[in-house]
């Protein structure tokens, strides 16, 4: 059995969480932690719940970048690595929107698993 990232019992409450914690592993989000990628993490799962994000809006053909979109966020690939280009606050409340969202909800868990 696992725990949410957070180490809630109100997990449901996480699913609009972002931050840069300060380990070099980019931007942790949602309830189980999904990464942006740094050098300590260069198989970053991040990119696949943006275009998991995408595929779970309605998109033919998903993309990170439509996922992004989506998310109201800008940013890039750069190798494995999601480098966001928002300002630290911009990233937190565009994800914190998502907290809600059917389509966000669905694409964290099925990235998680």
């Amino acid at each position: 059995m696992n725990k949410p990232e957070q180490d809630s019992l109100k997990w449901t409450e996480f699913y609009g969480y972002a931050e840069d914690i300060g380990d070099n592993r980019g931007y942790t989000i949602g309830i189980f932690g999904a990464t942006t990628g740094g050098s300590n993490d260069t198989g970053p799962d991040g990119p696949d719940l943006f275009k998991a994000f995408d595929a779970a809006s309605g998109a033919s053909n998903p993309s990170i970048a439509g996922g992004l979109t989506r998310a109201g966020l800008k940013g890039k690939m750069s190798g494995s690595i999601l480098k966001l280009s928002d300002s630290d606050s911009v990233i937190k409340k565009k994800i914190n929107a998502l907290q809600n969202n059917e389509a966000w909800r669905e694409a964290m868990w099925r990235t998680f698993y």
